[in-house]
């Protein structure tokens, strides 16, 4: 998704264009466009969307998107999207940064994600695995002025599909990158980690209540 650039203010911008990416197209929705944002139609399928466990959904740290979908249709925070079938591929490389660095311990430090870098984040993802960074230059343009510039209609798919790229070449061989044989356990264990932690503080704290009481 791609919104206009804040520069530092806390304010969380709506979303200008949804960019959905399948192996052989790519569907650019612009909410720009007079009369779209507002049509229900839209909302319910992006509901169906994200609640479709059968239809993996890749990105690329997808909190922010989020966020910006929640504050472009305000339903979207009264009754929250449900999340199924969902790879945020940040997570993936967080994982694959990590390896790099247990299996350098004795010699220099590898790159984290994002620091040091001349590439970072979704970039210095697709260089680590195509070979080639991605070409970030229309990341901070306006996109909301209309007509959008055949470089920024490049950049959005480029930007969507290249997921598609690193998933696959990821998944082909994933051993090589460190990472286990199944990408989506990545994120579902460290859920399940989260829940599994909550869970203890809540028997940690019916335990010490109990102690009170008695």
């Amino acid at each position: 998704m791609e919104w206009q650039p804040t520069f530092g203010c806390v304010s969380t911008q709506t979303v200008a264009l949804i960019q959905l990416a399948v192996l052989d197209q790519v569907f650019l929705l612009d909410l720009c466009a007079r009369g779209f944002c507002q049509q229900s139609d839209l909302v319910g399928f992006i509901r169906a969307l994200f609640s479709n466990r059968n239809i993996l959904k890749l990105g690329y740290s997808m909190t922010g998107d989020l966020k910006c979908l929640s504050a472009t249709w305000p339903e979207l925070s009264e009754e929250p999207l449900r999340m199924e079938g969902m790879l945020d591929l940040l997570r993936v490389h967080q994982k694959i940064q990590c390896q790099k660095v247990n299996r350098v311990q004795n010699g220099p430090r590898e790159v984290l994600v994002g620091e040091d870098s001349a590439e970072k984040g979704l970039s210095l993802l697709v260089q680590q695995v195509l070979g080639k960074p991605l070409d970030k230059t229309e990341q901070m343009s306006n996109w909301e002025k209309r007509p959008l510039r055949i470089s920024q209609i490049r950049y959005a798919v480029a930007d969507a599909y290249c997921l598609l790229d690193v998933y696959s070449a990821l998944s082909s061989n994933p051993a090589s990158f460190g990472l286990p044989a199944d990408l989506r356990s990545i994120t579902s264990g460290q859920s399940e980690t989260s829940k599994g932690k909550k869970q203890k503080e809540k028997q940690a704290k019916k335990a010490a209540q109990a102690l009170g009481n008695e």
